[in-house]
């Protein structure tokens, strides 16, 4: 490597001699060392092309391209200024050289001067560039949008259609025995199946106060009916207002929510609290979110006043990329629920979620999803009925496909089977649900 670098600069030495006996013959006494140059320059070999075309430049101080490659080996170092130098002595003999004011729009956006860039890069899109300069101009138009631009609004529109086989979440057995009074009863809860329609609305704002934190407030507006029964419609309505704050690889969220319920044709539920979360990127393909919950649940409904509670809740979800093609994520949740009157029962308990869902990315259009989930929930106080502790244990299998259609809609198909097992017999029932929807993002 030595000896290579003395040749180099023992060309350089006998050539630029040459230059000064004639300044205007410069570009050919030196031809060797300018090819020398460039082939260094194209060999990524940036300081060594810096410093040939350097010294080249200090004996034709006006050579369109001895100052564009010396500005680009500049610019390859970091060294902007030099580089900014180089293309603007290009544009006082050149004006409407194209590629040194591109270069010059590009350093202006590295260095945060977005509004020149801006400007700059515009001017260009008005000349007649190549096609994929064009796109170059427009990528860094779009990233100069992004930077500048401090409040954002997205969302999510979703209309779909589902059907559900058990709506009432009718017990699998026809009889049950009662021991607190040591009768059997009949089942007296009818079996019925039901189509439904929904739609939904997000609506996503986001304010960039500084490059590391972020206001963000949240909307969901949800609507189903069940076509067999409209007393089990469904609207709901929630507000999550939050802070988001970065640290390099950890994201802490400081958020808080508001929610109503309408069901059974009334204002049936309104819940608060807040919701504080973390998000730590462990590595390139796993992301690790821990979060917070604090519910405050009010029955609107007189005769379901006394079953006011407040609930809390601690999951972790651990998303990891396999490969190119599968995702996994991995959920576990801890709840836990307490009513605010001492005298029910069967209000307060305990649960554990685990659950395993796998994403196969079969293209860039279509998806594929598995998923299986165990939840276990423990009650609190013996029931009067039944004369025990009630003790649930709930199992979901699940598929799901999204793909995207060429109108940028995206279609979502979601298969489910639920078994409930329970010790109170009253309380294990079955049922499959599955549904259709549409989803357009804005």
């Amino acid at each position: 490597m030595k000896k290579s670098l003395l040749l180099v600069f023992g060309l350089l030495s006998l050539n630029t001699q040459a230059a000064v006996l004639d300044s205007n013959k410069t570009i050919e006494k030196n031809s060797n060392s300018y090819e020398v140059a460039y082939s260094f320059y194209k060999n990524k070999n940036y300081e060594v092309s810096y410093e040939i075309f350097n010294a080249l430049f200090m004996h034709n101080l006006e050579d369109k391209k001895i100052n564009f490659y010396l500005g680009r080996s500049a610019f390859e170092l970091k060294r902007y200024d030099e580089a900014y130098s180089a293309f603007e002595r290009i544009l006082i003999k050149y004006p409407n050289e194209n590629r040194a004011k591109l270069e010059i729009a590009r350093i202006d956006f590295i260095q945060g001067k977005y509004k020149s860039s801006k400007k700059r890069f515009l001017e260009l899109k008005k000349q007649n560039l190549p096609k994929n300069v064009q796109k170059n101009i427009d990528m860094y138009l779009a990233k100069i949008a992004q930077k500048t631009q401090k409040s954002f609004i997205n969302g999510i529109y979703m209309v779909g259609v589902g059907y559900d086989t058990n709506i009432n979440n009718r017990a699998t057995s026809d009889t049950f025995y009662i021991p607190s009074n040591s009768l059997t009863y009949t089942n007296t809860t009818k079996d019925k199946s039901s189509a439904n329609i929904y739609s939904a609305l997000v609506l996503n704002h986001k304010y960039q106060y500084k490059d590391d934190i972020t206001i963000k407030n949240d909307f969901l507006v949800y609507a189903k009916s069940v076509l067999e029964d409209s007393y089990k419609n469904v609207g709901f309505l929630s507000y999550s207002p939050s802070v988001d704050i970065s640290y390099d690889k950890l994201s802490v969220q400081y958020g808080a929510f508001v929610d109503f319920l309408r069901y059974e044709n009334k204002y049936y539920m309104n819940t608060y609290g807040i919701n504080p979360s973390l998000s730590y990127l462990y590595s390139s393909k796993t992301k690790i979110n821990v979060a917070f919950k604090y519910q405050n649940k009010l029955n609107k409904i007189d005769e379901n006043k006394s079953k006011d509670s407040i609930n809390k809740s601690i999951s972790i979800n651990v998303s990891n990329i396999l490969n190119k093609q599968y995702t996994l994520n991995t959920k576990l949740n801890f709840e836990d629920e307490s009513k605010k009157d001492d005298g029910l029962t069967n209000i307060d308990y305990k649960s554990t979620l685990l659950s395993l869902a796998l994403k196969y990315k079969k293209s860039k259009r279509f998806m594929l999803g598995a998923g299986i989930s165990y939840n276990n929930k423990k009650y609190d106080d013996v029931s009067a009925v039944y004369l025990k502790k009630q003790e649930n244990d709930e199992y979901m299998y699940s598929l799901n496909s999204l793909y995207l259609l060429k109108n940028k809609w995206l279609n979502k198909i979601d298969i489910a089977h639920t078994d409930v097992k329970s010790n109170f017999v009253s309380s294990e029932y079955k049922k499959d649900t599955i549904s259709i929807s549409f989803m357009k993002r804005f």
